[in-house]
């Protein structure tokens, strides 16, 4: 069995490549809630999605749970605007929510929709999960899961 660490996801140099190592072309990294997903390993123009889960509770997170990037034909089409200046006032203090990229609609998530999307009040309290569906071809869908969101669904 592998293990991952969660820095594994920003330096993690395989002294294989992927295609040749067969490795799957989706993988889901249990505890930090974390899915990415691609079409092919060796074509330029591939479809990647990524998407995040997880705890809000985590050193240095922001309020960003359900966003995701795309990536299609050799180009990121769907971003995420990432970190923003650690000198900003308050940035790590009282004013740490004030700020557009740390907040929940500062985030490329689907947060108008109702019953279906992630709350737009997101909190740093705030915990999903990612839930793997079986699918008719025999293998699994991740999608994120809010029970609140579930519930109100049903």
């Amino acid at each position: 069995m592998l293990f991952f660490h969660p820095l594994d996801l920003i330096w993690f140099q395989s002294p294989v490549e992927p295609a040749k190592a067969n490795m799957p072309c989706d993988r889901y990294f249990r505890n930090i809630e974390v899915v990415t997903m691609r079409s092919d390993w060796e074509d330029r123009d591939a479809i990647f999605v990524g998407f995040k889960a997880g705890k809000n509770s985590f050193s240095h997170s922001h309020l960003d749970i359900g966003s995701f990037v795309m990536d299609a034909l050799g180009h990121r089409w769907i971003i995420d605007l990432g970190y923003d200046n650690y000198n900003l006032l308050g940035y790590f203090g009282k004013e740490r929510w004030n700020y557009y990229r740390l907040r929940a609609e500062g985030q490329n998530k689907n947060s108008g929709i109702k019953k279906i999307a992630i709350n737009i009040n997101e909190t740093t309290e705030s915990v999903i999960k990612v839930v793997l569906i079986p699918c008719s071809n025999s293998k699994e869908t991740p999608t994120i899961s809010d029970t609140k969101i579930l519930d109100e669904w049903k």
